[in-house]
């Protein structure tokens, strides 16, 4: 199985970096955040509805992979794709990619365990200040 996420160099100045929260499961409260439509930031309240495997296309173009993501319930829109829902506790559950394009209040997260590891080798010294090849997905 391929996974590709990139981590970016932000800084960030003195705010905390947020911790990953791999136990949230069905019912757990979020809050969906980021800057949707292009606007300004914005938070929503949501709530996970269920963990699922999902098999999609990678984005290359070259198979299908499995993926372990959550459905939300709550407002997903268009440009909250990359960010964060986060616990009553501050954590990070997930990282939202999509919204229904059938139902207004339903949308998408990868799970904090399935973008862990790979956040973590993005931060590792080994890749640290290092630019990486974005391949096809940004010609």
């Amino acid at each position: 199985m391929r996974l590709d996420i990139a981590v970016l160099a932000v800084d960030t100045g003195d705010a905390p970096v947020l911790k990953f929260d791999e136990g949230a499961e069905a019912e757990t409260p979020v809050a969906i955040v980021g800057y949707p439509q292009d606007g300004p930031f914005d938070v929503q309240t949501g709530r996970v509805r269920a963990v699922q495997n999902l098999r999609s296309p990678d984005i290359y173009g070259d198979g299908t992979v499995v993926r372990e993501v959550f459905s939300l319930r709550g407002l997903v829109r268009p440009g909250n794709s990359g960010g964060p829902i986060v616990t009553a506790q501050g954590k990070v559950a997930g990282v939202v990619f999509a919204a229904s394009v059938t139902d207004r209040d339903t949308g998408y997260a990868l799970t904090a365990k399935q973008v862990a590891a790979s956040a973590r080798k993005g931060t590792s010294p080994q890749t640290e200040g290092r630019e990486a090849d974005t391949g096809n997905c940004a010609a």
